[in-house]
């Protein structure tokens, strides 16, 4: 009996299955399907967005959806990698997301964030997207209360 060689596992091969889950998962974003969006990520997803709750879950992330068509907030994404590094089990994507919004089919609004996301490498070999963190790209407006949190620390009550 011949054995059949086995397909060598590179980190470049787990980089190139990330970057197509990646682009699975914004292509289920997208088309508003939440079930395979959800069958992209763990369980216990955690998803931390600006000025929202952190998101744990898939029954929050599908609440989180449900909000968004009762509300006829329509959402599209974009991206950009700018770095992806996988090591074993483990990986993490960083990059920017462009974000088009519109309500009720009428306004209209581009924002542009910074995102990095974990992903983990399951026993049965797929990975899986863990955790988003997304950060809004506008960090002047994020200095200003900064510096004035930060020169003003003397009087704050703990």
């Amino acid at each position: 009996m011949l054995l059949q060689p086995q397909p060598v596992k590179t980190k470049q091969s787990d980089e190139s299955r990330i970057r197509y889950l990646l682009k699975e998962i914004v292509n289920a974003f997208n088309a508003n399907d939440v079930e395979t969006l959800l069958s992209l990520h763990s369980d216990d997803v955690i998803l931390m967005d600006p000025g929202m709750p952190l998101i744990q879950g898939k029954k929050q992330v599908r609440d989180m959806f449900a909000g968004f068509q009762k509300r006829q907030l329509h959402i599209q994404l974009d991206y950009d990698v700018h770095e992806l590094e996988a090591y074993d089990r483990l990986a993490f994507v960083r990059g920017t997301v462009y974000k088009t919004s519109s309500l009720n089919n009428n306004t209209v609004k581009h924002d542009t964030y910074r995102f990095v996301c974990l992903f983990k490498k399951y026993a049965d070999e797929r990975w899986l997207r863990t955790h988003v963190i997304v950060n809004s790209d506008k960090p002047d407006i994020q200095l200003d209360k900064f510096y004035d949190l930060y020169n003003n620390w003397s009087t704050i009550d703990i």
